[in-house]
Order: C-alpha cells, then structure tokens, then sequence
C-alpha cells in the first residue's frame, strides 16, 4: 500500500478569500448585479508575432490565509528521496477490508455536469492558485483527500473569469440540500449529499473556523463566489459555501 504523506491536521483552519482583479478569480471585469448574468467580457489578449511555444495551464492567485501544509518527512535511516516518494504516492490503494482515498481529478454536480479537478496549493505568501480556465477547478492539497474518514475536503473554484466566461461554478447558485456530487480519481469515486448552501460576507470567512477543520469527520466543502460584482475592487462581496457528506465509503468507478 503506497504510503501516505506526513499532512498537519489543524484544528480551527481559517481560510479568508479575498479576489483583486488582476490576479485572482471571480472577476468578470465588467458585470454587475447577480452573478447568474455571467460575466460580459469574454475576448483574450494576443500578440503578433510567431507563434508561442505551448504553455502550462494558466493559473491565478486567490488569497488564502492558511497555515502552510507540514513538510514530508522521512523516517530515521531512510534512504534519500524516500520524502518525494511518498509527496508522489498520495494516492492509497488499501486492501478492500480498509477505506479507500484518492486525489479528486473530476467533480459532477447533480450526475450530469462536470469539470476537472486540479491540484493547488499555499504558497509561501498564503496563496492558493487556481486554475483560470472556467471549466477547471482546484482540490485544496493541504486538506483531506476524498474518501478519508477526518477532514474537509475542499474545492474551490471561480464563478466566471473575464476572457473565460461563466465558471463551473456558476453551478453551485443553483445548488440545494438533497443534491449530490460525486468525485472521482484513479478509478475511484466517492459520493457526497448536500447539507447546507450558505453565502457570507466575503469578509466574514476567515472567522468560519469550523469550515475548513481537518479533525471533524469528513465532508466535502465547495466555495465560489456571489452577491454583487463590485467594480471598484474587481470581485463580488460574497462566497457561496456548499457543505456536503458522505454517502458511503469510496468505491472503484464501474
């Protein structure tokens, strides 16, 4: 069984979510009232010239105050890169008698929409990159992994993006307690229902605590955002909140 890094569990995790609009997400740099209208400005910016050579999927910053995730730590007397191989092997594999978890690849909201999942995590100034590309979204690494038993297992995403469109996301305004989700990686999937939907003053989230808690049982919290794009600043005044539980244990995709 691949062995599973050495992660913090902190008790009483706040993570604040503040978006500018020159890097961070959620900016439609130009709509106004519900985020539902979507956003009005969809064009990129190009250049003349030869054509580049490919890039890595773009990301941007959304600011996240979070402690930072514990260093990988090899045993005494293990051999070098023993560290990299575990940060490598997140994935577990265990035997059918013990709960199965897994690095979320892909996310269906309701069994019918879905995106991919990429990995983001803090940098050292308390940054959590995103994915800019309005059908992507990004799994918090430094939070549980799908399936686990402890920990909230945390996605966020944008709403919209101002050369992108209306984000995955978007679908979370139309989220409702009873819903499902499902997320699936390395040929497992796990099943959530919605508990609650809740939108907050953007401000407010740093003081929820107990949202992103890494020693309750384990959920699943979604995070975008709403309420009223604001063009002084560049994002909306809101996050949406979508907190979700377990049905059942992770089991192998048919």
């Amino acid at each position: 069984m691949a062995r599973r890094r050495v992660r913090a569990y902190a008790v009483g995790l706040a993570l604040a979510i503040t978006l500018t609009p020159a890097l961070t997400g959620c900016a439609s740099g130009g709509s106004s009232g519900s985020p539902a209208a979507g956003p009005t400005s969809t064009s990129a910016t190009t250049t003349g010239g030869a054509a580049p050579s490919p890039t890595p999927t773009p990301r941007r910053s959304l600011s996240v105050s979070v402690p930072q995730a514990a260093q990988e730590q090899s045993s005494p007397g293990a051999p070098q890169g023993s560290t990299a191989s575990a940060s490598a092997a997140r994935t577990a594999r265990p035997a059918a008698s013990q709960r199965l978890t897994f690095v979320p690849t892909h996310i269906v909201l309701r069994g019918a929409h879905e995106a991919t999942i990429e990995q983001a995590d803090t940098t050292s100034a308390g940054d959590l990159d995103l994915p800019t590309r309005s059908g992507q979204v990004g799994w918090w690494r430094s939070g549980a992994l799908a399936g686990e038993e402890f920990g909230t297992v945390v996605v966020a995403g944008h709403i919209d993006t101002p050369t992108g469109g209306v984000g995955f996301f978007a679908d979370l305004l139309r989220s409702r307690p009873g819903d499902e989700i499902r997320l699936e990686g390395d040929g497992l999937a796990q099943r959530y229902r919605v508990t609650a939907v809740h939108d907050i003053v953007k401000a407010s989230l740093s003081g929820r605590s107990d949202t992103f808690t890494q020693s309750g049982p384990g959920r699943l919290v979604l995070i975008t955002c709403t309420g009223t794009f604001d063009h002084s600043t560049g994002h909306y005044d809101q996050n949406r909140l979508v907190f979700a539980d377990p049905v059942g244990l992770a089991t192998p995709v048919r």
